[in-house]
């Protein structure tokens, strides 16, 4: 009678291929420094000298900022190629503020007798951002090396909280001023994204990820101006007051994330 022969066990590979999706954090870091110019001047009327001008100028520190959310995608193995489309959302309170700026000047005397404020104190920020790329990498078994690139896309903001204010006149003709500047708000732009990264397989269905992507939504500008002439009420005042400020900023960030994804 004859032993029974005992088979060695089998030895399936993994496959990338397939859909899976999970969620993911990390961190960012912002080249959002906001660049603000400030004037403001008192002119005469035409033709009389005099008047007088300022202006100031600054930039901010950049921003950081951690972030999170979730991410679906699908890839297709073809020997050690992993061909793949990969789109996320992520969540983030990427903020750059100031620098705060004020300038002030005055000229004349009597009814000519003008000043003029401008300040400005300006805030840029991203609070959410997606993707959309393709993906190509190289598999060793359950590891996968790959590059990625696309489209970008995110809710940006940028305002320059600017106020005018002064008074033009004297003594009993004095009026006095306080105007606002161009109110900004939040927009959504697109542009481009980068990037590279590791996957591990840790088991048949859980994916571990670690990730690096720039992103660049652009950028984002705002001109506030204000322009007053002092007689506007039927003064006898000759001057007028004009100011403006330009506040701009770029939306590009970098980011390195950690992600787990169940691969269906």
């Amino acid at each position: 009678m004859r032993a029974p022969v005992n088979k060695a066990p089998t030895y399936r590979q993994f496959t990338w291929t397939g859909f899976y999706g999970g969620l993911h954090l990390g961190y960012i870091w912002g080249n959002q420094q906001i660049s603000s110019l400030i004037t403001a001047f008192v002119e005469p009327a035409p033709g009389v000298a005099g008047g007088t001008s300022s202006q100031s100028a600054g930039t901010s520190s950049s921003s950081r900022s951690p972030f999170g959310g979730f991410q679906a995608g699908y890839n297709l193995q073809a020997g050690s190629l992993v061909y793949g489309v990969e789109t996320d959302v992520s969540v983030t309170r990427l903020q750059a503020s100031g620098p705060a700026l004020a300038i002030s000047t005055r000229a004349f005397t009597g009814n000519d007798t003008a000043s003029l404020q401008t300040s400005s104190n300006p805030i840029a920020g991203i609070d959410w951002f997606g993707t959309l790329r393709a993906r190509l990498g190289f598999a060793w078994d359950r590891m996968l090396i790959y590059g990625t690139g696309g489209l970008a896309y995110g809710s940006v903001r940028v305002s320059d909280g600017t106020f005018f204010n002064g008074f033009a006149g004297s003594d009993n003709t004095a009026v006095a001023f306080n105007v606002p500047g161009t109110s900004g708000g939040s927009v959504v732009k697109g542009g481009w994204t980068a990037g590279a990264g590791i996957d591990y397989a840790y088991t048949d269905n859980i994916i571990l990820s670690f990730t690096y992507l720039h992103v660049d939504l652009g950028s984002g500008t705002i001109f506030s101006k204000y322009r007053r002439p002092n007689n506007i009420l039927g003064g006898a005042s000759t001057t007028v007051v004009r100011g403006w400020t330009l506040t701009s900023t770029d939306f590009d960030l970098d980011a390195v994330r950690f992600a787990a994804s169940w691969k269906f």
